[in-house]
């Protein structure tokens, strides 16, 4: 974990160099929040999955994603460069810790300017939307308590839909946190919403050693976000005929026992609920 007294330097460096810096050149990594993340897919999912998640705070970007499937791109990206095929790919994957992520998507806020999001998902193909940057508005409540060593306070909102109550350190005044939830005077070390569907909790916060952050690629389909959701709750409802619209290819649809592999529907989960 990052000492106190590195932060301190880092939250100055910060300040200053985040004044005229354009958010379409290429940001670089301050520092690094690592996040235990427990989230749903569907209505009812039983047991939550559960990820790592990790925010990289540029100068003015900020990067959201999935720790594992982020490593594990970069796996098959590195092997593939070098002239690899899916073989070596999958036996890269077996020597590394990072495992097959279920969080599919990844958000850069000020990007590709000031006020907007760029969300990326790879769950069914790969696509691109971008969204305005909607601030939440905040309630504190009179708590407090300690969350990876940094004094935190609390406060709530009700956002896209979900009730959320946080959990803030003013010992590091940065206002960011997981996904939108930003705008507070300190940085989101926990956060859940009120039904227990997502919940972000501070493993450690790292210095980002001024690293180059990765920018989403042009490789990228763009759509709307409604057009994105809208695949989602398809895809959830009828897997198989959904693959079929987007990979024009049936899936097998037998199971061991020689029968149709009948899929039950489900009713997707967003962290916005709409």
């Amino acid at each position: 974990m990052i000492k106190h007294t590195v932060l301190k330097s880092l939250l100055v460096l910060l300040f200053f160099s985040a004044v005229s810096l354009s958010a379409a050149a290429q940001d670089h990594i301050r520092l690094k929040v690592h996040y235990a993340t427990k989230f749903h897919t569907f209505v009812g999912q039983q047991p939550a999955k559960e990820d790592e998640t990790v925010l990289e705070i540029g100068e003015q970007i900020t990067h959201f994603y999935s720790l594992n499937r982020e490593m594990r791109e970069r796996i098959r990206d590195s092997v593939v460069a070098k002239g690899g095929d899916i073989q070596d790919v999958w036996a890269a994957y077996d020597k590394t810790p990072y495992y097959r992520s279920h969080w599919w998507w990844q958000m850069w806020k000020n990007y590709p300017h000031k006020g907007a999001n760029t969300f990326v998902s790879t769950a069914y193909n790969n696509f691109q939307y971008t969204d305005t940057v909607i601030k939440p508005t905040w309630t504190m409540v009179n708590k407090d308590t300690v969350i990876a060593d940094y004094n935190c306070l609390c406060a709530e909102t009700d956002y896209c839909g979900r009730h959320w109550t946080v959990w803030f350190t003013p010992d590091v005044p940065i206002s960011e946190g997981p996904w939108q939830l930003s705008g507070l005077p300190g940085l989101v070390l926990q956060a859940q919403d009120s039904e227990q569907v997502f919940s972000f909790t501070c493993m450690e916060i790292k210095d980002g050693k001024n690293e180059k952050m990765r920018l989403p690629k042009d490789k990228y389909i763009k759509t709307t976000k409604e057009e994105f959701l809208e695949m989602a709750r398809q895809s959830w409802k009828d897997p198989s005929g959904f693959a079929e619209r987007i990979t024009g290819m049936r899936l097998p649809g037998i199971g061991p026992d020689g029968k149709p592999i009948k899929n039950q529907p489900k009713e997707a989960v967003f962290m916005e609920k709409y």
